[in-house]
């Protein structure tokens, strides 16, 4: 259905903004406008631009000064995902990351994909077993955006809509990594799926940047010692090239994205990495996120 939007902002707190839809022209907040122009304009949403019904929770009146507004809307972040190679410690610093929130007073949701559903675990077998059987590209990348579609729906945006902080072990990014560079997917494939999917974007990304060599030796010490997690090791039998084109997919992608996705170096014990990690949870506090 083409829209075709008329506004004018009223910088005096007074919104007088308009959707022409077949002539139903049911009034708009400002925010509501500009997630409708971005969608418009194919710009990709973090979840903080999705507020179409309402306000974000105990914040901003839509009778606010519209700059005043935008700027700490902007600010307003509660969806965070982890990524990372294998064997970067994503999982690990998830928990320890949810663990301090909640010690903050935050309340949070810890996810993860894929197996954020019983939809998504049934799918991480299919996807991860070392005893699966052989599947195309394609298909691979379908499961995991079918795991993801689910995951949203299900689990993600209802937290998100309640309030929650919501912290995520892996999300669009690996997808972008693995099954675009690394398995040779172009990026238009996979950006006009997940876009008719309506895969939204994440607040904040925290990359956990390892050497792959180092990163497939902790991941397949891990699987000798945990039988569950040795079943689960198809990615960790991929060579090196393989881990080194993730690797590099995921640079790429915090090069271009770098006020999303902040690079956080996972050489060092747990605690040495969390305490990088704190730091800019602790920042994006203090910007009122």
């Amino acid at each position: 259905m083409a829209v075709v939007i008329s506004a004018a902002l009223a910088f005096d707190g007074k919104p007088v903004i308009g959707v022409d839809s077949g002539g139903i022209r049911p009034p708009l907040s400002n925010l509501q406008l500009l997630a409708l122009i971005r969608v418009e304009l194919r710009i990709p949403l973090c979840y903080s631009e999705l507020w179409l019904g309402r306000n974000p929770p105990n914040r901003h009146s839509p009778q606010r000064n519209f700059k005043e507004l935008l700027r700490n809307w902007q600010g307003h972040c509660v969806f965070i995902t982890f990524e990372g190679i294998e064997g970067s410690g994503k999982s690990l610093q998830v928990d320890r990351c949810r663990a301090y929130l909640l010690e903050l007073g935050i309340d949070c949701l810890a996810t993860r994909e894929p197996g954020g559903t019983d939809f998504g675990r049934a799918v991480r077998r299919v996807l991860l077993s070392t005893n699966g059987c052989p599947r195309e590209s394609l298909c691979e990348l379908l499961l995991y955006l079918a795991d993801r579609c689910q995951h949203l729906k299900e689990v993600i945006e209802p937290a998100l809509r309640k309030g929650l902080w919501v912290i995520s072990d892996r999300y669009q990014d690996a997808t972008r990594a693995y099954q675009g560079a690394a398995r040779g997917i172009p990026d238009a494939e996979v950006e006009s799926l997940s876009r008719q999917l309506g895969i939204i974007e994440p607040d904040k990304t925290i990359l956990l940047d390892l050497d792959p060599e180092e990163g497939l030796s902790r991941a397949r010490m891990r699987n000798i010692a945990s039988q569950s997690t040795a079943a689960e090791g198809r990615f960790e039998a991929e060579d090196i090239s393989f881990h080194t084109r993730v690797r590099e997919a995921y640079l790429a992608l915090a090069g271009r994205c770098p006020q999303r996705i902040h690079v956080v170096d996972a050489l060092g014990t747990p605690d040495e990495v969390f305490s990088r990690i704190a730091r800019l949870l602790d920042e994006w506090r203090s910007r009122d996120c």
